[in-house]
């Protein structure tokens, strides 16, 4: 079940912002199981349509928790006001258990470090991009994986990212190994022409799916 703990509604009125923050509202995807859904809510769905809002995920890697770990309110909080993902000590204790190391000796975390909208950039060549598409493990061809040269090959056994890609001549695809990968949000915005397809902007260093690919 995917649950959104938090509800995050900004209303402008007069140039002031109201934050809300609904500790405990949920959304699910099955209708059918969700409490919220089956309810009268007309204030909630009075601001829903008149005013922007957002849905956060917050349990699992979104919130620094281990994958599909529920969420809770320290957890929420805590990612709210830091404003970033901020990883918890479970999460830390799982990555020092399940990393491993390479032959040049960099890190290879099995869990998800980052997410779609996400902004990063290659470690080794340059080019930066946003986080479409997460595969847990590779899945891609053995003629594209053995296209890598063997001292830089990278693990299988991590997650693979796909990402609109771009350097300083063109935009493309790419499929990058998460060892490779490091955060890059705080350098920007891309000019990939496609990401509107999919983004609706970009905040707080991270791009936003839009509501008709979310559901």
């Amino acid at each position: 079940m995917n649950c959104y703990i938090c509800l995050k509604v900004k209303i402008l009125l007069a140039k002031k912002v109201i934050l809300l923050i609904l500790d405990g509202w949920g959304k699910s995807p099955n209708k059918n199981e969700s409490a919220i859904a089956n309810a009268r809510t007309p204030f909630i769905d009075k601001l829903l349509d008149k005013y922007s809002s957002a849905e956060l995920i917050t349990y699992g890697n979104s919130v620094g928790l281990p994958r599909n770990q529920m969420g809770n309110s320290e957890v929420g909080h805590l990612n709210i006001s830091a404003g970033r993902k901020v990883y918890q000590d479970l999460l830390k204790i799982d990555n020092s258990i399940s990393e491993t190391k390479n032959s040049n000796n960099i890190k290879v975390y099995k869990d998800p470090l980052f997410n779609i909208g996400d902004i990063v950039k290659h470690r080794i060549y340059p080019f930066r991009g946003v986080i479409v598409d997460v595969d847990p493990e590779f899945s891609n061809t053995e003629e594209w994986y053995q296209s890598i040269p063997a001292e830089i090959r990278p693990s299988r056994n991590q997650p693979y990212y796909h990402l609109m890609a771009e350097n300083t001549e063109t935009f493309y695809t790419a499929y990058v190994s998460q060892q490779n990968l490091v955060d890059d949000g705080e350098n920007g915005p891309l000019e990939h022409p496609d990401l509107d397809e999919i983004f609706s902007g970009m905040k707080k260093g991270k791009y936003h799916l839009r509501n008709e690919v979310r559901n």
